[in-house]
């Protein structure tokens, strides 16, 4: 054999950098790679609404196929 080993035959993908990205941008990578999606919601008056401020775990970082990130939409505060 070639001795070339895919990262994806050993059921292992590396968390992609979702920062800034949209919600819906943010989700359809995470899907692709194989990811459970979790989201959670604040408030940054800093970055613009609708994209993703964090992540958890973070970039870079790899993990077993079918585990959850956490993603966290900057949402405007509701009123009332």
């Amino acid at each position: 054999g070639s001795g070339v080993t895919l990262e994806i035959a050993s059921g292992n993908v590396k968390v992609p950098d979702l920062i800034g990205k949209s919600d819906i941008e943010a989700r359809t990578l995470l899907t692709q790679a194989g990811f459970l999606v979790k989201t959670v919601e604040a408030f940054d008056a800093n970055q613009p609404l609708g994209v993703v401020i964090a992540q958890a775990p973070t970039a870079g970082e790899t993990k077993i196929i079918g585990s959850s990130v956490t993603i966290t939409i900057n949402k405007a505060p509701t009123n009332g």
